[in-house]
């Protein structure tokens, strides 16, 4: 009988196997981690290997070469500060709800920290899909209502991880897909609701707690900023390099283990279009426009990418750009995030250590040396844009 789909480092939790399964034996658990992984009730199984057949990890989905990058925001002020970037997601969003089309995104419920894909054509759902998550949604159920829109004939707009998307298609083989769009965010990696949980139990007022963003733009853009806010209406923020959620995220202490090794990472994507930060926008090549409210990265991987972001532009700023500009601060353009030798300690001590003083002990706390980083971070950026200016007049 069956007793493993796939290499235990190599699911990434799409949950696709448990709806292939003429059985219905394979349920998502969590594990000591806190991810989500299937296990296998062998008393049922029949051993006809069709999860292990359909599994992306076990036969990756083809991925194309990208067609045409761009920096990008919305021309709409409040969509882009509502958005953690340039809200370019929004865009989409209601040209297909204009469409009388679906939209399946990531939500946040709160105060249970829980997070899962929803199919929706009502705009406070995709209020709620707006935004940075950065730990593991669970898509199964909207596997299936996607299908049954498509089926439908229903225009339907997907957007997820490039791991949600290759369980996504292959759960789709088959079935007409002309009109899905699927949208790809850029991903560093997703860590485990168990890890968020432990984060936010750091702080006093952690039971008062009903509203948690990621990335959140009040104290201005330009990294992240986390954002809590309690039942009594104050609000905490955390930034990037200060905050325990984020230096053990940042610093790949926290991944899931299949995010080290991530077949969707690289200029080859696997989605029509593909949305993240613009980081370093400008630095090599001047860029035309002031920009202090976010910049989305757009790649435009399909030619059914480049016909919808065509139907969007007039509600964009949109400049064309080089790969080469968008790879240099976009990691995983080029390769997944690197493995941190902690990975491992960190997750044994989880349940028995204070999360405070186990980030202390796994990241470089060295504030000197964080300062001079920043310090030579900031001239260098400074020189590259006086130098490009220069280079950019001849």
């Amino acid at each position: 009988m069956m007793d493993q789909i796939c290499k235990r480092e190599l699911c990434t939790g799409c949950g696709m196997c448990t709806l292939v399964c003429p059985k219905q034996c394979i349920i998502l658990q969590q594990n000591s981690e806190g991810f989500l992984y299937p296990e296998i009730h062998v008393e049922q199984c029949i051993d006809c290997k069709k999860c292990k057949r359909m599994c992306p990890a076990n036969r990756a989905i083809d991925t194309v070469p990208y067609k045409k990058v761009y920096a990008a925001w919305s021309k709409n002020s409040k969509t882009k500060q509502n958005s953690s970037s340039g809200g370019i997601f929004f865009e989409l969003a209601q040209y297909v709800l204009k469409q009388s089309g679906f939209v399946c995104g990531a939500v946040l419920d709160m105060p249970q920290l829980e997070l899962y894909h929803l199919v929706s054509d009502q705009i406070k759902d995709i209020e709620r899909m707006r935004g940075s998550k950065y730990f593991q949604s669970n898509s199964v159920h909207a596997y299936k209502m996607v299908k049954e829109k498509l089926i439908a004939g229903c225009l339907v707009l997907y957007s997820g991880t490039g791991c949600q998307i290759a369980g996504l298609l292959r759960y789709l083989e088959g079935i007409d897909q002309t009109n899905l769009i699927t949208v790809d965010v850029l991903c560093h990696g997703v860590t485990s609701r168990k890890v968020v949980q432990k984060y936010l139990q750091t702080f006093p007022k952690n039971d008062m707690l009903v509203d948690l963003i990621f990335r959140n733009k009040d104290l201005g853009y330009g990294g992240v900023c986390i954002k809590r806010t309690y039942a009594d209406g104050t609000c905490e923020y955390g930034k990037s390099r200060e905050d325990l959620f984020m230096l053990a995220f940042n610093h790949n202490l926290c991944l899931r283990n299949s995010c080290y090794h991530c077949a969707y990472a690289g200029p080859e994507r696997i989605a029509d279009i593909t949305i993240a930060d613009f980081w370093g926008l400008g630095e090599i090549k001047p860029f035309p426009e002031k920009q202090d409210g976010g910049t989305s990265l757009l790649l435009t991987n399909t030619q059914k990418g480049e016909h919808i972001v065509e139907q969007i532009k007039n509600c964009l700023y949109l400049y064309e750009r080089t790969y080469q500009e968008a790879r240099r601060k976009n990691r995983c353009l080029v390769k997944p995030s690197k493995y941190n030798k902690n990975r491992v300690h960190f997750f044994s001590l989880l349940d028995q250590e204070n999360f405070e003083s186990l980030v202390r002990r796994f990241v470089p706390q060295n504030t000197t040396l964080i300062k001079l980083k920043s310090f030579s971070q900031i001239l260098m950026l400074k020189l590259r844009r006086k130098f490009a200016r220069l280079w950019y007049r001849e």
